[in-house]
């Protein structure tokens, strides 16, 4: 007959065989979701070394300040691979990952301390009768079975020895998931570049059309129109001129060149650049109210950057006003705070959702529907603003939207640490 030993490495070599199977499945994941392949490797695995266990589970910790998360992967008798989070247990749970000792509860009817047993019975849909929980990086393997004192002291070690491949598993996860955002990011780059290419291609076109305009209204207030014709002819004139200043701007940056900055009233580029739009503003239902602190500083901008910039968070506030079907209230408010100067542009509108605050100043993000948006505006912003010392944040509050542009009062100088509530 064989001898313990001869069991023992029979068992020993299984083991071997099992591991491999499952660092293999880890290695052959597609993605930081593609988990439900190692998972059923491991289950595969249990079988394949004969422990009598009728559930297994995972139960997956995220650590935080006042108790950790705690979410369960379970399958019952090797099934397919569920996931919700614990009720009771998760007392339990975080105990074990804590002590970092395996728990052993041959009766869970006799020993209940942590009222394990309801919870169990619901996640396995079936009466368990012991439970095997083994902590490792990331939370508690856990294997169940129906029958009391299931599992031997062979069971208990070969499962610590599957526990300790699971930190694989999370960091081949981590892996992907770190590839994915750069891949993200190599495709936005490249987007970008696409864009700067055809923006610079198409500027001189766009230029000789401006032209015709500028041309045309120049010849229409060389005759001497009535006040409020000639105020309507000096606006589409001041638009154009601004817009191709905005093109040589994008042909600047197409030849790796940056234009020069001079002191400037920031009330009064908003004061032009609201004056600008507020014909669609008033189209829109928009109510605009200017709360422009006096006796501000000059600060050095490239004034045309700054108004692209002012009058895009401000059309972003008309655009919530469309898109609510509701009037909306703009109000540009500027301060000075510790060598800074504030321009805040807040609306009353439906507000950003909290889930993607993070991401609206990501390139071509936008949750504006198909065809309505580029999602470029507010990271050009940002990027405007990086160039000018700046700062472009959202300013956190209960309702509507809250987007403050800082700009340094000097760029000579050092100023106080701008205090961001984001």
């Amino acid at each position: 007959m064989p001898t313990r030993d001869q069991y023992e490495a029979v068992h020993r070599q299984g083991l071997k065989v099992v591991l491999r199977l499952v660092e293999e499945a880890v290695w052959q994941m597609a993605g930081p979701e593609d988990y439900q392949r190692p998972l059923i490797a491991l289950v595969d695995g249990l079988r394949a070394l004969r422990i009598p266990f009728h559930g297994c589970g995972l139960y997956l910790l995220e650590p935080a300040e006042d108790a950790p998360k705690v979410v369960c992967q379970y399958a019952w008798n090797g099934e397919s691979w569920n996931q919700t989070t614990v009720g009771e247990d998760h007392y339990l749970m975080v105990a074990v990952w804590r002590d970092g000792e395996a728990r052993y509860y041959r009766d869970v009817g006799a020993e209940d301390p942590f009222r394990q047993a309801a919870g169990l019975q619901r996640r396995f849909g079936h009466t368990i009768r012991s439970a095997l929980h083994i902590p490792f990086a990331h939370g508690v393997l856990t294997v169940v079975s129906a029958s009391p004192a299931a599992f031997s002291r062979r069971d208990i070690d070969l499962l610590k020895d599957l526990a300790e491949t699971l930190p694989g598993l999370f960091r081949r996860m981590d892996d992907l998931r770190e590839l994915e955002s750069r891949d993200r990011q190599l495709e936005h780059a490249q987007r970008l570049e696409l864009v700067g290419q055809v923006a610079a291609s198409t500027a001189h076109e766009v230029n000789n059309y401006l032209s015709v305009i500028t041309g045309y209204c120049e010849l229409l207030l060389n005759n001497k129109p009535d006040s409020a014709e000639r105020t309507r002819l000096e606006t589409v004139l001041t638009a154009a001129r601004h817009t191709l200043a905005i093109n040589s701007r994008l042909l600047d940056l197409a030849r790796g060149e940056e234009g020069a900055r001079h002191p400037a009233s920031i009330n009064d580029l908003i004061t032009e650049a609201t004056g600008l739009i507020s014909y669609q503003l008033e189209r829109a239902g928009v109510e605009l109210v200017q709360d422009l602190a006096p006796d501000l500083p000059p600060v050095p901008v490239q004034a045309l950057q700054v108004q692209q910039v002012l009058i895009n968070l401000v059309q972003n506030s008309r655009d919530a006003a469309i898109d609510s079907g509701r009037q909306v209230r703009v109000c540009v408010r500027t301060k000075e705070e510790s060598g800074w100067v504030l321009v805040e542009v807040e609306d009353d509108g439906p507000g950003i959702p909290l889930s993607l605050r993070e991401r609206v100043f990501e390139p071509f993000f936008t949750t504006k529907g198909k065809g309505q948006g580029t999602g470029l505006g507010l990271s050009v912003c940002r990027t405007i603003a990086e160039n000018h010392g700046a700062r472009l944040y959202l300013q956190e509050q209960m309702h509507g939207t809250c987007v403050v542009l800082a700009l340094p009062v000097s760029a000579a100088t050092e100023v106080a640490p701008l205090r961001m509530a984001n």
